[in-house]
């Protein structure tokens, strides 16, 4: 079911090429389009921690600009969820 980089038991494309050539852009597609709008070029990735308890993921950035970028997502079977985030040492 299409290419396993890494080792990624569940890694899924960002879209779905067709026997006649054609494409669709799939879900994942979306959410790295969102994501970035704000984690820009040179972005540097660091240091993020959620509570175990949950199904929340979360990914933070710096970017060139000095500004955090905080992503946090729920697995879609998950209901919803209510978030904050505080920054320290930074």
């Amino acid at each position: 079911d299409g290419p396993t980089n890494g080792g990624c038991s569940n890694c899924r494309g960002v879209l779905k090429i067709n026997d006649d050539g054609s494409y669709s852009r799939t879900v994942d597609y979306w959410a790295l389009a969102q994501v970035s709008k704000f984690v820009r070029p040179g972005s540097v990735r660091i240091a993020s921690s959620v509570p175990s308890s949950g199904d929340l993921s979360d990914v933070a950035f710096t970017t060139p600009d000095g500004d955090h970028v905080l992503s946090s997502t729920t697995p879609p079977t998950s209901s919803r969820a209510s978030t904050s985030s505080t920054a320290t040492g930074i």
